[in-house]
């Protein structure tokens, strides 16, 4: 496990890699860390599974052991393979306008009012958002250009922070064309330099901190619950009922496909 891990180390991005090291260890506990790799079978991913099952971890979860422990076993040339359990794909949710209208609305003050709006009206991933600058930002042509991202993840060293240009696909640096209401938004910044989504000291709005103030706002205002990620969904949507095509709405929210 640990020669597959250094193999794969410089391969993938650190937020991927803290996932791999993270699964990594789990095998080598859940497994043992005795057990030789030839002798993997059947039985040995029946006792995992169980294992997993019995500590509470949904079948997503399992699914990723499973997968990584045939990356492994194909790393190390074995001929033996897992089947990952089968999980049901989520297709997210979205607000419609007049329940986008309230969030905006109860929005207004809090310190997620400007990320809200760029996640209603562009569709960026929250990892985007918190990897926007104003250097990113042209006023005077009306654009945006989304070419960083801002990932934070855990690592077995504890809590990190990625900021990188490095995107999730090679669609995901696209120049968007900012709406009006959003436009008026951003002028009414207090500051126009460093990150756009940021905490009070200047430093980058987190990640999970935004998921965090998000749910506690619609708990507050007692809306419709959705994930943040979800804004992205309502911002397609929305695109769609307004007769925008497929494949602008591809551009715009940085996808290879419009059938995604």
């Amino acid at each position: 496990i640990q020669c597959y891990l250094d193999a794969k180390r410089d391969a993938v991005q650190p937020s991927t890699f803290a996932g791999y090291e993270k699964l990594g260890r789990g095998l080598v506990s859940l497994v043992g860390k005795n057990k030789d790799i030839t002798d993997i079978d059947d039985s040995t991913i029946t006792d995992l599974t169980n294992k997993l099952k019995e500590r509470g971890d949904s079948d997503n979860t399992i699914r990723h052991y499973i997968i990584m422990l045939n990356g492994v076993l194909q790393w190390n040339c074995c001929s033996f393979r897992a089947e990952p359990p089968k999980i049901e794909k989520y297709r997210g949710n979205f607000y419609t306008v007049g329940e986008l209208q309230k969030l905006l609305a109860a929005a207004e003050g809090t310190p997620v009012e400007i990320v809200l709006y760029i996640a209603s009206y562009l569709g960026l991933r929250r990892s985007e958002i918190c990897g926007l600058r104003w250097d990113n930002v042209n006023l005077e042509n009306h654009t945006i250009r989304v070419c960083e991202k801002l990932v934070q993840y855990n690592s077995l060293s504890g809590n990190q922070y990625d900021h990188s240009s490095k995107m999730k696909t090679a669609y995901s640096d696209r120049i968007l064309p900012i709406p009006e209401n959003l436009y008026y938004n951003l002028l009414q910044e207090p500051t126009n330099e460093g990150y756009i989504a940021h905490m009070p000291d200047g430093r980058p709005m987190q990640p999970k901190y935004i998921s965090q103030v998000f749910d506690r706002l619609l708990k507050k205002h007692n809306l419709r619950k959705i994930r943040f990620h979800d804004l992205r969904h309502t911002c397609a949507s929305l695109l769609l009922q307004s007769g925008v095509d497929m494949k602008t709405i591809q551009i715009i929210l940085g996808h290879g496909q419009y059938s995604t």
